[in-house]
């Protein structure tokens, strides 16, 4: 499977162990994903990602951006974030 993150980028957000992540980070990172990032995307969206998370509507939902909608300028910080934050919990 996909995973949609990586190490660097999980203890660059929210910090683990360093003895955990290197021996369970791919086992819980698919765990992650599929058991809390699946239900809230729905299995068609998801299924998008995990196999075509370079496409540039993806990548840009993993890594966040920011867009104006009617004058105001709003940012995100992407899927990778709220991955770490369920992979910290």
């Amino acid at each position: 499977m996909t995973i949609l993150w990586t190490q660097n980028e999980q203890t660059a957000i929210r910090p683990i162990s360093a003895n955990n992540l290197a021996r369970k980070f791919n086992a819980l990172a698919e765990l992650t994903q599929q058991k809390d990032l699946r239900p809230l995307l729905g299995f068609d969206m998801y299924q998008d990602l995990i196999q075509n998370p370079t496409s540039t509507a993806n990548a840009t939902l993993l890594s966040g951006d920011s867009y104006t909608y009617n004058g105001r300028t709003f940012t995100f910080d992407g899927l990778k974030y709220v991955l770490a934050h369920l992979f910290f919990a």
